[in-house]
């Protein structure tokens, strides 16, 4: 069976990870500085409800009844600039380790 998630649980699901890395960092002298990542997702757009409803884009998990829908998915690839924000505002390079340390 087809299921999909909302992009933007993915994405979330990206940062709560990407979150236990540094803070599991912090007391690690060796650190990773992260400048880009990439996220590649296989998408797609559906509308549900009247004429002018707006699209949500979901991720496409292929599965039983994937091959007729197949047409309908696409490939989008997301750069992202990793950056952590200090209280006053300013923004600084994202540094993080491996959560098991």
């Amino acid at each position: 069976m087809a299921s999909t998630i909302p992009v933007s649980e993915a994405i979330e699901a990206l940062l709560d990870e990407v979150e236990k890395s540094v803070k599991a960092g912090q007391d690690h002298d060796l650190r990773f500085l992260v400048d880009e990542v990439k996220l590649e997702l296989q998408v797609t757009a559906t509308t549900e409800g009247p004429v002018d409803a707006k699209v949500k884009w979901l991720i496409f998990e292929a599965g039983d009844e994937a091959s007729h829908q197949s047409a309908h998915v696409q490939t989008i690839t997301l750069t992202l600039k990793a950056v952590t924000q200090s209280p006053d505002g300013q923004t600084t390079p994202l540094l993080l380790s491996s959560p098991e340390g």
